[in-house]
Parts: C-alpha cells; sequence; structure tokens
C-alpha cells in the first residue's frame, strides 16, 4: 500500500508540473511541481481550496509558505476521515481542513484566493469563478492537461493597499 500511495503521490506531482502559469487570464505554461505552484501564488497567504484531492501534499506545503488557510474538499467520506487523520498527525490540521464537498463550493462569493481543481466534472468553472476573488488563480485539471485561470479584476473596484485607504 505504501508503495501505491508512493506512485499515485509521484503521479500526482509529475501531473501538477503541468499546471498553467502565466499572467494573462487563460494561457499554459509548466510548472515543475507543487514548490513551483507555490513559489507562484501570493505570497501573502488567503484561502486555498484544494477540490477532488487525495493526498494533502499542496496543503502542507500552502501551510508553510505563509499565512495560507487551506480546506480540503472531497467527495468521499472515508478519503476525508483518511486526509483529517493523517493532517492531525503530522501537526498540520488546523490550519488544514478537510470537509465533504456538498452540491456547490461552501463559500460566499469572491472569497478563495486559489482553487485547485482535480477533477473538473465535480465544480463548474461558472461555481468556481464564483468563489474566486478577484485576481484569484483556478488550477484546473481536465483529463492529463491542466489549465490556469486568473479571475480578472473589474474595472470599477479599488486596490486597497493601508487602512480605510482614503
Amino acid at each position: 500500500r505504501k508503495e501505491l500511495n508512493m506512485r499515485l503521490r509521484t503521479m500526482l506531482l509529475w501531473l501538477l508540473g503541468l499546471l498553467v502559469l502565466c499572467s494573462g487570464s487563460y494561457c499554459t505554461s509548466l510548472a515543475a511541481s507543487f514548490e513551483d505552484v507555490v513559489a507562484k501564488v501570493d505570497r501573502h497567504g488567503g484561502l486555498a481550496v484544494h477540490v477532488g484531492c487525495r493526498d494533502a501534499t499542496l496543503a502542507r506545503l500552502l501551510k508553510s509558505k505563509g499565512n495560507w488557510i487551506v480546506q480540503l474538499l472531497v467527495r468521499d467520506s472515508d478519503v476525508a476521515a483518511e486526509l483529517k487523520k493523517n493532517l492531525v498527525r503530522d501537526g498540520s490540521w488546523g490550519k488544514c481542513t478537510v470537509q465533504v464537498l456538498g452540491k456547490s463550493l461552501p463559500y460566499v462569493d469572491n472569497t478563495v484566493n486559489l482553487l485547485v481543481l482535480e477533477q473538473a466534472d465535480l465544480v463548474s468553472k461558472q461555481e468556481a469563478l464564483r468563489v474566486l476573488r478577484p485576481d484569484g488563480v483556478l488550477y484546473l485539471r481536465d483529463g492529463s492537461r491542466w489549465t490556469v485561470i486568473r479571475k480578472p479584476r473589474p474595472s470599477d473596484i479599488d486596490v486597497w493597499t493601508h487602512f480605510l485607504h482614503d
């Protein structure tokens, strides 16, 4: 079982190495690994959601790189229980949590900074974009191909860089 888990983890890392990383709203590029993905996301942190994952590799990396709160959403309650047990065992539980995915993403509009969808059929693209904040990033897997979509910032909103702005 350990050998199978290691092979699955290696295959997942290889597939995620194909993630799309660029500044446009829709284009392609290559990422070497989860570490490369984490290096290219907002270093200040925020809310990251990994939908359909089988292990917590990305969650652990994000937890260690800044102020990230990571939620893993899975369809299977047995997978959720196993992930939770592993996160508790290694001390990641708290900043990383696990929940069984319902019919829609359990977030209000414009909340999530980073959303990784392992299976395109788990959540619609429209639902994913609903929860992403402006400039938030969606990594969407379709078969063996990854696409990155950055949610555009509406022209009618401002960027607040300090308390109460003006």
